[in-house]
């Protein structure tokens, strides 16, 4: 995934979304025994936008602070987290 194809996973929109179409997060599992790259390609893999997926039936759209943590941080520690 390039970060052009990043973006515009970022960009999409709450309002023009179809909530059915939206990966569930409480559905997706990691193989914690893999390598922290094969996770996260895994994980990028399975959730389709990880900007904005669903937990349960609510809608959960992700913003980073420009001035905080990279995403491929943020993505890193949630998968690595015990």
């Amino acid at each position: 995934m390039t970060s052009k194809d990043l973006q515009a996973l970022q960009n999409a929109s709450v309002d023009s979304c179809d909530p059915g179409s939206l990966t569930d997060l409480s559905t997706i599992s990691v193989d914690r025994s893999q390598p922290t790259s094969q996770r996260m390609t895994d994980f990028l893999e399975a959730i389709g936008n990880p900007y904005l997926f669903r937990v349960g039936e609510v809608v959960v759209k992700v913003k980073f602070n420009p001035s905080g943590k990279r995403f491929s941080d943020a993505v890193s520690d949630a998968l690595c987290s015990d």
